[in-house]
C-alpha cells in the first residue's frame, strides 16, 4: 500500500482535500508544484495542503532514505516531506510545515462498513482453516468475500494505474500530481478552503500552504497570510 505504492497516499489526499498529491508512479517537477501553489494564490486561496508518499521519487529519480543503505534487505525511506518544504521555501519565500503523520494515518474509530467487513473476513478465514486450506488469505472482490493464495497475492506489486479512476477522479477535482498534466484548463474547479479552528486560542480562520510528512510534526499551524503544509505518508519507528 505504501513505499513504492501511492494508493494510501492518494486516497487520503482525495479524501482529506489536499491540493497536491504526490505518489511514486506519477513523476513530478517542483515547477509543477510551485505552479499549483500559484494558482492557488491568483484566486485568493493562500493555503496548500501537499500530500506525498515516501516512496515519491524526487525529480532526479533518487528517493529520499533515512539511514544509508543496509548492507542487506530493505532501506528504509523517510524524510521526503522535509526536502519538499526546504525546496518550496526556497523557491517561493514563503513558510511550509511539515507534519510526519506516522501510524496515526491508520488510525480512527471503525465505521459500521468496517465492522461487517472484518467480521465476514474472520467467519471466512476460521471457515479456511476448518476445511484444511492454508496458504490462503482472505479478499474482498465486491460483492463477494473470497480466498487467494498468498503466493498470487504477492507476485505482484500492486500499483496505482496513473491513468486510473483515481488519478483521474483527483485531476478532475483540480488536484495537481505534480507533473505537467495536472490541471486541465476545460475543467473549472471550486472547493472550499480547509478551515482551522483553535478552540484554546479562540483563532478560527484559514491557514496556508502546509507539507503533512511522516517524518516532520507541526499539528497545530496558526494563521498566517500564506503557509504550505506537506504530509508523507511515511511510517515511524
Amino acid at each position: 500500500m505504501r513505499r513504492h505504492a501511492g494508493w494510501i497516499a492518494l486516497h487520503a489526499g482525495i479524501a482529506g482535500g489536499g491540493d497536491v498529491i504526490l505518489i511514486p508512479e506519477v513523476a513530478w517537477t517542483y515547477d509543477g508544484i510551485c505552479r499549483q501553489i500559484a494558482a492557488r494564490d491568483a484566486v485568493g486561496k493562500n493555503f496548500t495542503l501537499i500530500v506525498v508518499a515516501e516512496g515519491a521519487q524526487l525529480p532526479e529519480g533518487d528517493h529520499v532514505l533515512q539511514e544509508a543503505p543496509p548492507a542487506q534487505g530493505q532501506v528504509r525511506l523517510g524524510g521526503i516531506g522535509y526536502r519538499l518544504a526546504a525546496e518550496i521555501e526556497q523557491r517561493l519565500e514563503r513558510e511550509c510545515r511539515v507534519v510526519v503523520l506516522g501510524h496515526l494515518q491508520r488510525g480512527g474509530g471503525p465505521t459500521p462498513f468496517d465492522r461487517v467487513l472484518a467480521t465476514q473476513f474472520a467467519v471466512h478465514a476460521v471457515q479456511l482453516m476448518r476445511d484444511g486450506e492454508y496458504g490462503k488469505m482472505v479478499t474482498y472482490r465486491p460483492p463477494r468475500i473470497e480466498s487467494v493464495w498468498l503466493s498470487d497475492a504477492i507476485a505482484k506489486l500492486s500499483r496505482v494505474d496513473p491513468d486510473g479512476p483515481e488519478v483521474r477522479t483527483a485531476r478532475s477535482l483540480g488536484i495537481s500530481l505534480g507533473d505537467e498534466g495536472s490541471i486541465p484548463d476545460a475543467v473549472p474547479v471550486v472547493r472550499p478552503a480547509p478551515y482551522q479552528s483553535n478552540a484554546s486560542s479562540g483563532i478560527r480562520g484559514h491557514v496556508g500552504p502546509a507539507i503533512l510528512s511522516s517524518d516532520g510534526v507541526s499539528l497545530n499551524p496558526l494563521p498566517v497570510t500564506t503557509q504550505t503544509i506537506v504530509a508523507s505518508g511515511e511510517t515511524c519507528s
